[in-house]
This record gives structure tokens, C-alpha cells and sequence, in this order.
């Protein structure tokens, strides 16, 4: 089974010796979820780091639903290094949640119904052909035994499925809580951040030799989701970014002990009564606008399993900045390696992925630890699928 696994305390963490002696002064550009993760983990290693984010109200973070499920996709496949990525990104979550008296991470089940007899045939045989993934599988059920308790009596499931463990993140308590601590340590900066504004005249200088605002730094890690493909300095990454929309909805009928997915489409549990449900991906049009099309496709899509009452509250987008299969990348600029770097590529996975690719960077940064090759900002040009 699914084993949610506490390790020592992030208090704990924040007391263990660490050479202090000269530590590297960092300026992170952006407040979503790489940011979050990545001061963090930069704070654990004892950096001094500033952040720099125009605080906007819609952004690709804010409007994540924030779900983890081990196995996704059409070919039930088990997400990207996900035994190794997930304990230690939970860890992550309930260190933060002991040091700051705040929950982030929400552990709930994720019934995954199929939608066809030939599709509960294709996980049959993905499950025999790889035993791995009952580590992940609590039950599969057909029709005539469908867990009426995660269900309620508004889903209907005529053809199976299976109950995974997940749940999901809740990004806007990562950002403010993050936030709060920046502004009570003067570390914030309500800004945005040009490459035109940076200062690497002193490149040559071992001593902070990034300038930017008046303020002197070691190094400068851009975390700016997809916005980095306007970046001048991130020309080359091949970013393949899509709108994803989703709605917060009122649902009397539903049952709140699941999270309910079908072909891509769910319907989630939040707190005070509420659900969100989602999504939808548009590799055209990248704006931050929810469309009627978009509400209506979700609406419809949520209708295959569920036939209970649906109020609409709000609807919110974003852009997901998608890298090569939403596997995240991490590393140091190729002309610039001693003084700008990059945390991205997150996807619709970066609430499981976010923490682990941080605490990656963060040690390349503070210890000189090489970073992974399949995480690795430099291998990305050998690999850019």
C-alpha cells in the first residue's frame, strides 16, 4: 500500500549545523509553486535568500487544483519517479505544516472510473504486465461492487475502476504562507523582475556579483513558470506550455471522501462545502481568461459520471509551463552558470514534483551537489523530449 511517511521535523531540520560561515545570498524570481519549494529549501540550507514577485491575483499556481495520483494518464502509467519523487515531497509538506501550524498537504482517495469495458481490459493487462502498480491500487471493483461510500449516490461507475491513495495540495496556503514569512523577515519584494535588469557586470567578482534594485546577490533562479518563455535569457528552452481551466462549484449531493476522476475530468473536494473541478488543456490560446467553452466542456465532461446537482461559484485558468512531459527541470544557465539558474517545468504534476526538484537545486546551489542528469537544466539540450 501507499505509505505516507514522517521523517524528522522540518524544527529539526532547521537545527542540524550547516557551514554558515559565508552563506550564498540568492534572489528567487517568482511566487508560485517553484518559488514556494525552492525558499524553503534554500532556508533549510541556510542561504539568505530574497524573493522577488508582482503578488498578481491569477496566476497558473493560484489556479492549480493541486492533485496527487500515482497512476494517471490513458495508459494508466505510474507518474514520473514517483516512489522516489512523492515521500520525499510529502516530507516536505508536513515539515512546513509543523513549522508553520498551517496544512497544505490534504491526503483523500482518487477513484479512477473507466469509462469503457475495453479500458477496465487495458488496466487488467497494464497490471499484469506491471505488478508495481498494486503498490498503489487500494481496490478495483467492477460495476456490482462499486464502493458506494467514496461514490455517493450521484456517481455512477457501469464499468469499474480502482481506488488509488492521493489528495491533493493547496497551493494558495503554500504562496500566502510563504509570502508571510518573506514580509516578516524583510525578504519580499513586490516586483517584477527583467532580465534587462540585472546587472552582471561583476560576473568576474566572487563576491555577490549579481546587482539588481540596489541590492547585491550570488546568484539569481528564475521560477517563473511559463513566463519564462518570454525570458530572454531562456530562449532555447523548448517550452510547450497549455491553458488549463477549472471551476469551483457547489455540490450538495457529492460525496466529500473521494476524489473522482474519469478520462482526465474530476470533481474534488475542497474545504467549507465547496468542490473544484477540471480541467482542460488548450495549446493555443495562453491566456489566464476562463471561457464559457471551457466551463461548458468541464460541465459536460463531470456529467458522464455524475448526475447530481452542479453550481458554479468561480471559474479560473492558468498556464501550465510544460517542459518535455511535465518532467521538471532544474540547473544552471549554460552562459551564465555562476549566476543564474532556473527551477521549471512543474506541470499539472509540480505539487508532488515541486518540493523534490527544489530540494535538488537547493543542494547544487549551497553544497555543490550535482544535480541528477533527468532533472538537469544542462542535459536538456541531449534530451529534449
Amino acid at each position: 500500500m501507499f505509505l505516507f511517511e514522517t521523517g524528522m521535523t522540518w524544527c529539526q531540520h532547521m537545527q542540524m549545523p550547516r557551514r554558515q560561515n559565508n552563506p550564498p545570498r540568492i534572489l528567487i524570481v517568482g511566487l508560485g509553486v517553484a518559488g514556494a519549494c525552492l525558499y524553503w529549501r534554500l532556508r533549510e540550507l541556510g542561504a539568505k535568500v530574497t524573493l522577488a514577485d508582482p503578488n498578481e491575483s491569477a496566476t497558473s499556481s493560484r489556479a492549480a487544483a493541486g492533485l496527487i495520483t500515482p497512476i494517471t494518464g490513458a495508459n494508466f502509467a505510474l507518474s514520473w519517479r514517483f516512489a522516489e519523487i512523492w515521500p520525499e515531497s510529502l516530507k516536505f509538506y508536513q515539515n512546513l505544516a509543523a513549522l508553520t501550524g498551517e496544512s497544505f498537504f490534504h491526503p483523500l482517495p482518487v477513484v479512477r472510473l473507466f469509462s469503457s469495458d475495453a479500458e477496465a481490459a487495458k488496466f487488467t493487462r497494464k497490471v499484469a504486465h506491471n505488478p508495481f502498480l498494486e503498490t498503489y491500487l487500494d481496490l478495483v471493483f467492477s460495476a456490482s461492487d462499486a464502493p458506494s461510500e467514496l461514490l455517493g449516490s450521484e456517481v455512477t461507475a457501469p464499468h469499474g475502476g480502482f481506488v488509488m491513495p492521493g489528495g491533493w495540495v493547496n497551493t494558495s496556503t503554500l504562496i500566502e504562507e510563504t509570502r508571510r514569512e518573506l514580509i516578516l523577515t524583510a525578504s519580499y519584494r513586490e516586483q517584477m523582475v527583467t532580465s534587462d535588469a540585472l546587472d552582471l557586470s561583476r560576473s568576474t567578482n566572487t563576491d555577490h556579483p549579481v546587482q539588481w534594485n540596489g541590492e547585491s546577490f550570488d546568484l539569481v533562479v528564475f521560477c517563473e513558470g511559463a513566463n519564462s518563455r518570454h525570458n530572454p535569457l531562456f530562449t532555447d528552452i523548448p517550452f510547450r506550455p497549455a491553458k488549463g481551466e477549472f471551476l469551483t462549484l457547489k455540490a450538495p449531493q457529492a460525496s466529500a471522501k473521494a476524489i473522482i476522476n474519469r478520462k482526465g475530468s474530476w470533481l474534488a473536494p475542497r474545504h467549507n462545502n465547496e468542490w473544484r473541478a477540471g480541467s482542460s488543456y488548450d495549446f493555443e490560446r495562453l491566456d489566464i481568461e476562463p471561457t464559457a467553452q471551457g466551463r461548458e466542456q468541464i460541465l459536460t465532461n463531470i456529467s458522464t459520471f455524475y448526475s447530481g446537482e452542479l453550481s458554479v461559484i468561480a471559474a479560473s485558468a492558468g498556464v501550465r509551463p510544460i517542459i518535455r512531459k511535465s518532467q521538471p527541470v532544474a540547473g544552471f544557465h549554460a552562459d551564465h552558470q555562476r549566476t543564474i539558474a532556473m527551477l521549471n517545468g512543474l506541470g499539472s504534476k509540480g505539487c508532488s514534483t515541486g518540493p523534490w526538484a527544489a530540494g535538488h537545486l537547493a543542494h547544487a546551489i549551497v553544497n555543490g551537489t550535482p544535480l541528477p542528469p533527468y532533472l538537469d537544466l544542462a542535459q536538456l539540450a541531449n534530451n529534449p523530449q
